[in-house]
């Protein structure tokens, strides 16, 4: 199996998720290649739908060509990103939107077979691909604030074709005073790696394991508020 590390964070090689999703990699022991968005220029997609018309690729010239190309080559998607504003980060945004090059046109048709999706690929192998989603918030829980992301992907994917992995208390990661509960989540995301290449899916108790808060929700708080303060007297220096 060979795996597409999609890194959608704007922070880039710095991302608190890219951690767990590398984790998650270790345990499959699959080879990957990387697609950072912080080093590659993706435009936003124009609308012209020239590529509906011809069924020829996107016309922008970016970096989009390249996305695909890797996309191409990997048997598996692992989308790794943090959860911006109940949503997906706006450079991640505008790659999704430009894979609209890549599905059938869409000419008026309703779902068939119960599907919540009016469109396929146009490429039958890009249909075998599998996708496995990694997100860390900095909310306390998990569950409630991914709901409208879940729609969203639901919508896109017919349903949940897909392996999603969210991860609260996200900017607890890098906290130095947390070394133990960090490699006891890192460990349970190498554990659910290795899980999912030898079974193609994770147990419901693989994925509490993971989504599980670092700590308690009264001490998150406690530990968020420090930090917003520290953060705003580091901005008050020159």
């Amino acid at each position: 199996m060979q795996a597409l590390l999609l890194n959608g964070s704007p922070r880039g090689a710095a991302s608190n998720t890219l951690r767990l999703s590398r984790a998650f990699l270790q345990g499959t022991g699959w080879p990957f290649e990387t697609f950072s968005l912080t080093e590659n220029r993706i435009e936003p997609c124009r609308g012209c739908m020239a590529c509906w018309r011809s069924g020829a690729p996107c016309t922008i010239a970016d970096d989009f060509s390249a996305f695909v190309g890797q996309f191409r080559r990997a048997d598996v998607l692992i989308a790794s990103f943090p959860l911006y504003y109940f949503g997906l980060p706006a450079q991640l945004k505008a790659l999704l939107d430009r894979t609209i090059s890549l599905m059938e046109p869409y000419h008026g048709q309703t779902p068939e077979g119960g599907h919540c999706s009016f469109q396929t690929l146009r490429d039958p192998a890009l249909r075998r691909k599998k996708l496995v989603v990694i997100s860390s918030c900095g909310y306390t829980e998990a569950a409630p604030m991914y709901e409208a992301l879940l729609a969203q992907l639901d919508r896109l994917c017919s349903g949940r074709n897909y392996t999603p992995l969210f991860f609260p208390q996200g900017e607890l990661l890098p906290v130095e005073k947390l070394d133990g509960p960090r490699a006891r989540r890192l460990q349970a995301f190498e554990a659910a790696g290795r899980e999912y290449a030898e079974t193609g899916t994770l147990s419901e108790q693989t994925l509490a394991g993971v989504q599980r808060p670092m700590v308690d929700p009264r001490v998150y708080e406690i530990l968020a508020r420090a930090q917003w303060r520290g953060g705003a007297e580091r901005n008050k220096q020159p």
